[in-house]
């Protein structure tokens, strides 16, 4: 699965504008949130990335058992 993400943000009149970019499988995704202040600009961004973190696909790790003594 290939995934890139873009992430920006921008000064607007009155605030901020945080523009998203994804390209997941040849499919990509755009968005743009408005936030009043920089700190709210910035609670955008972390949520944007902890839901990446929780949708990260682990099928490639292998486990690893132990033999039993």
């Amino acid at each position: 699965m290939f995934s890139e993400q873009h992430i920006e943000i921008r000064p607007a009149a009155n605030g901020y504008v945080v523009s998203y970019n994804e390209l997941r499988n040849n499919i990509e995704t755009t968005a743009e949130f408005v936030a009043l202040d920089i700190d709210e600009a910035l609670d955008i961004v972390r949520d944007l990335f902890s839901q990446e973190e929780s949708s990260i696909d682990l099928s490639n790790v292998v486990e690893e058992t132990f033999p039993k003594n």
